[in-house]
């Protein structure tokens, strides 16, 4: 097969990868929102899915993605490394010289992603909480929780009569 019909191949299939990317982030922040169950009591669900498996779909395709930018970027990788090369001023730069300046170019991309990731990961804060997460509230919320205050407390506490008619 050549090149160019590999190129497009790719190509097509990082667009349909990206689309589907776009689709689940949009699909799992806007259309199943987080918190939701903890707020409202309620789960929800889209064709028999939650936010957490649109999650892992969601995972799955941003590895494809990074995959499909590799042989991207693998099948352009003169290109790139003669940009590299000219960004840094050498226009007449030999082969090697190029290779040199995309592997350079490339081994600090990695190195920050890998970097940031380790940091990240030191950065990382567990909180417990004391309702272990579940019910409709934590027990920090602010929001009153039916299950820790009685009816009566409330209304007393807002100055509220309860009258049943």
């Amino acid at each position: 097969m050549k090149r160019n019909t590999w190129n497009f191949i790719v190509d097509v299939i990082t667009l349909f990868a990206f689309v589907g990317l776009v689709w689940t982030g949009f699909l799992i922040h806007y259309v199943l929102p987080p918190r939701h169950g903890r707020l409202f009591g309620t789960e929800l669900l889209l064709w028999g899915w939650d936010r957490h498996n649109y999650g892992q779909v969601h995972f799955y395709l941003a590895i494809g993605m990074t995959g499909l930018s590799a042989v991207h970027v693998w099948l352009h990788w003169s290109w790139v490394c003669g940009t590299i090369g000219s960004l840094f001023g050498r226009t007449k730069a030999g082969y090697s010289r190029r290779v040199i300046y995309g592997l350079i170019f490339l081994l600090i991309v990695s190195g920050a992603m890998v970097g940031s990731l380790l940091w990240a990961n030191t950065r990382v804060q567990k909180i417990v909480r004391e309702s272990g997460g579940h019910g409709v509230f934590d027990q920090d919320s602010s929001i009153p929780n039916i299950d820790q205050k009685s009816l009566q407390e409330i209304s007393r506490k807002n100055h509220v009569s309860i009258n049943s008619t």
